[in-house]
């Protein structure tokens, strides 16, 4: 009689990817893709920065794929309740550090779009960036 090898749980499509992160190397080097500019005022363009003036003080704003978290800062100088999200353990690792070195407060989780829903509480946002 053969021994049964464990079954391998399917993914639902609705989980983040557990596999190798291809993004470990770049996101020590993802600063290089911006100017030094960028560090102080996030990378929005002005149309959403104009969406963004209509919320009302202390809004609650998610930036999803925030990489490492350059527009989640700025979001959170400018009085947001903010949380980012990345799909990428390293980006949410150096966003984390980024909020930390900056001192604002960001609430920086690791996810992708699929599983937003269970990693945020529906209706936790006012607006969404990505």
């Amino acid at each position: 009689m053969r021994k049964s090898q464990p079954r391998r749980r399917r993914s639902s499509g609705s989980e983040p990817a557990r596999a190798a992160d291809p993004y470990r190397g770049f996101a020590d080097d993802y600063h290089w893709l911006h100017p030094d500019r960028a560090w102080q005022v996030g990378t929005l363009d002005r149309v959403a920065r104009r969406c963004l003036r209509t919320l009302p003080e202390g809004s609650a704003v998610l930036d999803a794929s925030a990489g490492i978290g350059l527009d989640a800062v700025w979001l959170a100088r400018q009085g947001f309740r903010t949380a980012a999200c990345d799909l990428s353990p390293a980006m949410v690792e150096a966003a984390k550090s980024h909020a930390g070195s900056e001192g604002v407060d960001v609430d920086v989780r690791l996810a992708d779009w699929r599983s937003l829903s269970r990693t945020f509480a529906p209706g936790s946002f006012d607006a969404v960036l990505c």
